[in-house]
């Protein structure tokens, strides 16, 4: 990757012709943010009804697969607080969380030694707005309320 002097070209978007190109971006980006992190590893399961021998040979397929031949899930995640993220998922359409949502990791919480809450401030204040009410209480001295 090119020598870059500095983080301005991150405001403008970015294409790629390739998953690689943007894991590079990526990593290059993550690297100068000198934040609290953590690295959040996939959990698989499944959740239909079959031997556990047919389970585990399941999962080691998927795990040995490509990710644009399974969704494309990460099997490593690395967040870092202050960082902009995407989803690129929908999770819950109805509170406007969806695929091409943007925001800022401002809060992960690790106390079991997996990070398991992450608080994301998002660019479109409506996005999760029913959520947020209804998790008020888990809010932390670290977290706008808002």
């Amino acid at each position: 990757m090119q020598n870059r002097q500095s983080l301005k070209f991150v405001k403008c978007t970015q294409l790629f012709t390739t998953n690689d190109k943007v894991n590079e971006h990526n990593d290059y980006y993550l690297q100068h943010f000198d934040t609290d992190h953590c690295i959040c590893e996939a959990v698989d399961y499944t959740i239909v009804d079959v031997t556990t021998n047919a389970k585990q040979s399941v999962l080691n397929i998927a795990k040995d697969l490509p990710p644009q031949k399974t969704q494309n899930p990460l099997r490593v995640l690395q967040i870092k607080l202050s960082v902009h993220y995407l989803v690129v998922v929908n999770i819950d359409t109805s509170d406007g969380l969806t695929n091409g949502a943007t925001g800022i990791l401002q809060w992960f919480d690790s106390s079991s030694g997996k990070p398991h809450t992450l608080w994301v401030q998002f660019t479109d204040t409506p996005i999760w707005k029913i959520i947020r009410i209804q998790y008020k209480h888990l809010y932390t001295k670290n977290i706008d309320k808002s």
